[in-house]
Protein backbone atom coordinates (compact mmCIF):
# COMPACT_ATOMS: atom_id res chain seq x y z
CA UNK A 1 0.00 0.00 0.00
CA UNK A 2 1.67 3.19 -0.86
CA UNK A 3 0.81 7.19 0.23
CA UNK A 4 -0.99 7.93 3.84
CA UNK A 5 -4.04 7.00 4.65
CA UNK A 6 -6.34 8.78 7.02
CA UNK A 7 -7.32 5.47 8.74
CA UNK A 8 -5.36 2.46 9.86
CA UNK A 9 -6.37 -0.94 9.65
CA UNK A 10 -6.02 -3.55 12.21
CA UNK A 11 -6.22 -7.30 11.83
CA UNK A 12 -7.84 -8.68 15.43
CA UNK A 13 -6.47 -12.43 14.82
CA UNK A 14 -4.44 -14.52 12.78
CA UNK A 15 -2.73 -18.04 14.09
CA UNK A 16 0.69 -17.34 12.66
CA UNK A 17 2.50 -18.13 15.85
CA UNK A 18 2.60 -21.53 15.38
CA UNK A 19 4.56 -21.22 12.51
CA UNK A 20 7.03 -19.78 14.20
CA UNK A 21 7.87 -23.18 16.35
CA UNK A 22 7.07 -25.20 13.81
CA UNK A 23 8.80 -28.40 13.63
CA UNK A 24 9.33 -28.31 9.55
CA UNK A 25 11.30 -25.00 10.15
CA UNK A 26 10.65 -24.23 6.78
CA UNK A 27 8.41 -20.63 7.42
CA UNK A 28 9.88 -17.28 7.16
CA UNK A 29 7.90 -14.66 8.81
CA UNK A 30 9.75 -12.03 6.99
CA UNK A 31 9.68 -13.40 2.92
CA UNK A 32 6.56 -13.88 1.50
CA UNK A 33 4.89 -17.57 1.72
CA UNK A 34 2.09 -19.55 -0.27
CA UNK A 35 1.21 -20.93 2.93
CA UNK A 36 -0.51 -19.45 6.69
CA UNK A 37 -2.24 -16.62 7.43
CA UNK A 38 0.43 -14.10 6.77
CA UNK A 39 3.67 -12.92 6.38
CA UNK A 40 5.39 -9.27 6.72
CA UNK A 41 5.07 -8.88 3.13
CA UNK A 42 1.82 -9.77 2.58
CA UNK A 43 1.08 -7.21 6.16
CA UNK A 44 2.53 -4.45 4.31
CA UNK A 45 0.86 -5.23 1.20
CA UNK A 46 -2.27 -4.98 2.83
CA UNK A 47 -1.61 -2.06 4.72
CA UNK A 48 -2.01 -3.56 8.05
CA UNK A 49 -0.90 -1.20 10.63
CA UNK A 50 -1.79 -3.22 13.97
CA UNK A 51 -1.91 -7.11 13.83
CA UNK A 52 -3.30 -9.50 16.67
CA UNK A 53 -1.32 -12.48 16.93
CA UNK A 54 -3.29 -15.33 19.13
CA UNK A 55 -1.23 -18.06 20.63
CA UNK A 56 -3.68 -21.04 19.52
CA UNK A 57 -3.04 -23.99 21.99
CA UNK A 58 -3.32 -26.72 19.79
CA UNK A 59 -5.28 -29.68 20.72
CA UNK A 60 -2.47 -31.99 21.19
CA UNK A 61 -1.13 -29.41 24.05
CA UNK A 62 -4.47 -28.95 26.09
CA UNK A 63 -4.99 -31.90 28.10
CA UNK A 64 -1.18 -32.17 29.23
CA UNK A 65 1.38 -29.58 28.51
CA UNK A 66 -1.17 -26.26 27.22
CA UNK A 67 1.27 -24.23 29.66
CA UNK A 68 4.41 -25.10 28.24
CA UNK A 69 3.17 -24.77 24.47
CA UNK A 70 1.92 -21.36 24.88
CA UNK A 71 5.36 -20.21 26.76
CA UNK A 72 6.71 -22.01 23.45
CA UNK A 73 5.11 -20.10 20.88
CA UNK A 74 5.32 -16.56 23.53
CA UNK A 75 9.55 -17.73 23.09
CA UNK A 76 9.03 -18.15 19.01
CA UNK A 77 6.99 -14.74 18.73
CA UNK A 78 9.96 -12.81 20.59
CA UNK A 79 12.42 -14.61 18.42
CA UNK A 80 10.61 -13.47 15.45
CA UNK A 81 10.09 -10.03 16.35
CA UNK A 82 13.90 -9.46 17.67
CA UNK A 83 14.35 -10.04 13.79
CA UNK A 84 12.08 -7.82 12.58
CA UNK A 85 12.82 -4.86 14.87
CA UNK A 86 13.12 -2.08 12.54
CA UNK A 87 9.56 -3.59 11.35
CA UNK A 88 7.74 -4.67 13.88
CA UNK A 89 6.89 -2.83 17.46
CA UNK A 90 5.05 -5.51 20.08
CA UNK A 91 2.76 -3.20 22.38
CA UNK A 92 2.16 -3.31 25.71
CA UNK A 93 0.86 -0.39 26.60
CA UNK A 94 -1.68 2.35 25.63
CA UNK A 95 2.24 4.36 25.21
CA UNK A 96 3.07 1.56 22.95
CA UNK A 97 0.29 2.00 20.91
CA UNK A 98 0.25 5.51 20.54
CA UNK A 99 4.10 5.32 19.66
CA UNK A 100 3.28 2.88 17.07
CA UNK A 101 0.81 5.14 15.39
CA UNK A 102 3.35 7.72 14.24
CA UNK A 103 6.07 5.62 12.93
CA UNK A 104 6.37 3.58 10.07
CA UNK A 105 6.10 0.11 12.11
CA UNK A 106 4.21 -2.87 12.46
CA UNK A 107 2.08 -2.84 16.09
CA UNK A 108 1.64 -6.14 16.62
CA UNK A 109 -0.53 -7.28 20.11
CA UNK A 110 -0.42 -11.23 21.28
CA UNK A 111 -3.42 -12.71 22.20
CA UNK A 112 -3.96 -15.94 24.50
CA UNK A 113 -6.47 -18.03 22.88
CA UNK A 114 -8.48 -20.03 25.46
CA UNK A 115 -7.75 -20.64 28.52
CA UNK A 116 -5.93 -23.95 28.54
CA UNK A 117 -2.57 -22.28 28.94
CA UNK A 118 -3.53 -20.92 32.58
CA UNK A 119 -3.66 -24.71 33.34
CA UNK A 120 -6.45 -24.14 35.94
CA UNK A 121 -4.10 -21.36 37.45
CA UNK A 122 -5.34 -17.85 37.62
CA UNK A 123 -1.18 -16.45 38.96
CA UNK A 124 -0.11 -17.75 35.73
CA UNK A 125 -1.46 -14.46 34.21
CA UNK A 126 0.85 -12.45 36.17
CA UNK A 127 3.44 -14.00 33.79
Amino acid sequence: MTGESAYHLVDGHCDTVRRFVSAEGNYDFTCRNSTGHIDLPRLRDGGIKIQFFALYIENEFKALGALQRCLQLIDGYHSTVLRCAKELQTIHTVADLKKVMQVNKLGVLLAVEGGEALDGDLSVLQE
